[in-house]
């Protein structure tokens, strides 16, 4: 029965018990979040080298200003471009210790996100397509 597993697989309960998180909370956060479904006021730290603007992280992800991106948001950390709702928020990301840029200049970009998304614990968002408008800090 197909139908019958796929409509399963898509329930609240089982997508909790999937990502080991309280239907509670799962709910919690989608009722929370239904309004931050993209638009154009979430901003990125990011890396300035030689005069582009490159991922923290990997160090090679350029973002040029206009220029549209598109990688699927997954969860668990696994795709998608991340963006924080305020400056101040993505001014103060943390990176972990494996982040190849953490130490040199950087600059908040304010960015246009759509698409799908995902939402962590400390504020930070991945979406699937990003397009940076203005350097802003």
């Amino acid at each position: 029965y197909p139908y019958s597993y796929m409509t399963h697989c898509r329930s609240v309960e089982h997508v909790a018990n999937l990502y080991d998180v309280s239907v509670a909370e799962l709910r919690k956060l989608t009722n929370a979040n239904k309004h931050r479904e993209g638009g154009d006021a979430y901003y990125k730290q990011v890396a300035v080298v030689d005069g582009k603007l490159l991922s923290v992280y990997d160090g090679e992800t350029e973002y040029s200003i206009g220029q549209p991106m598109s990688e699927r948001a997954r969860q668990k950390h696994a795709g998608g471009f991340y963006v924080y709702p305020t400056v101040d928020t993505a001014r103060h990301a943390n990176y972990p210790s494996a982040a190849k840029l953490r130490d040199v200049e950087k600059v908040v970009i304010r960015c246009q996100v759509s698409g799908q998304y995902c939402v962590y614990e400390n504020g930070k968002m991945a979406f699937t397509h990003l397009t940076p408008l203005e350097i802003v800090a």
